[in-house]
């Protein structure tokens, strides 16, 4: 640039204006390299080349970069304080809220998580997130009534967002309110039909109805789903041990330790605790 301004203008760059452009080469480069680096899975550089361009110019973007490169080295930490920095820079922006709010409580931060829910809900009155967010908080504390309730206002900001459907069936089913908690299961499975979550909380409301067929249809379609899935093996145990169905059950424990040996002792012990009842 100061060659083009020296040969249309006949003047050079001041020293100030030379120091500028090197400075913005400078954070172009870093910047640059951190992003290539991140495409590598070479998150350490790409770190220290995001630094390096913040310490130049504190942007945005850049920013928001080096939280996700924290988040894939897994330092919770780190992108914590970011994502604070990117609030400061960008107030009017709700996504950098809700996923502090979010690390906030997966780091159990509930004092903070819940501040900074409040602090977003203050700003975005509309916004489900946040709520669904203090749902999962009070569902931690245990306080059942107000879990529902917040998980209740997301919906009603959010009709479709399967997640605060998925916390209130958990919890009305935990309350024993089995219709209103295979409700909202339905209401996942419309949206998510092999959603192996939605799947079990329904046939849980099933068992509790007595309808033990209908349970167990729902059973095996998770494992014909997920054939990984080791508590879906447990509760169909204990459904067909139940039923006196010993030879069935004991051929289910076998398939489930051959799909998830690492749950063996878990499997075992379930299925023996069954048995024992039964005897």
């Amino acid at each position: 640039m100061g060659f083009f301004k020296t040969l249309f203008t006949g003047k050079e760059d001041t020293p100030e204006e030379k120091a500028q452009e090197k400075q913005r080469n400078d954070f172009d480069m870093f910047k640059y390299d951190s992003i290539q680096a991140l495409h590598m899975r070479q998150t350490d550089f790409a770190i220290a080349c995001l630094n390096h361009a913040l310490d130049i110019h504190d942007d945005a973007e850049t920013r928001q970069h080096l939280a996700n490169a924290y988040l894939a080295n897994d330092d919770i930490d780190n992108a914590i304080d970011q994502l604070k920095r990117l609030i400061n820079l960008q107030p009017d922006n709700p996504a950098f809220a809700i996923s502090l709010a979010e690390l906030q409580y997966q780091r159990e931060q509930y004092e903070e998580a819940q501040e900074t829910c409040r602090e977003a809900i203050g700003h975005f009155a509309t916004l489900a997130q946040p709520h669904h967010i203090l749902a999962k908080i009070s569902q931690a504390h245990d306080d059942l009534i107000q879990a529902v309730a917040e998980a209740t206002i997301a919906i009603s900001l959010q009709d479709d967002l399967h997640e605060a459907y998925m916390l209130r069936a958990a919890v009305l089913g935990k309350m024993g309110q089995y219709q209103e908690a295979e409700t909202d299961a339905d209401k996942v499975l419309a949206l998510m039909p092999d959603n192996d979550e939605a799947l079990t909380i329904k046939a849980q409301c099933c068992v509790a109805t007595q309808r033990t067929d209908e349970a167990e249809q729902i059973y095996r379609q998770i494992i014909n789903v997920n054939p990984f899935h080791a508590d879906a093996y447990i509760h169909l145990g204990q459904l067909l041990m139940k039923q006196g169905r010993t030879d069935e059950a004991t051929q289910l424990a076998e398939e489930a330790l051959q799909n998830v040996p690492e749950q063996m002792a878990r499997i075992n012990g379930s299925f023996s605790n069954m048995q024992e009842e039964t005897d």
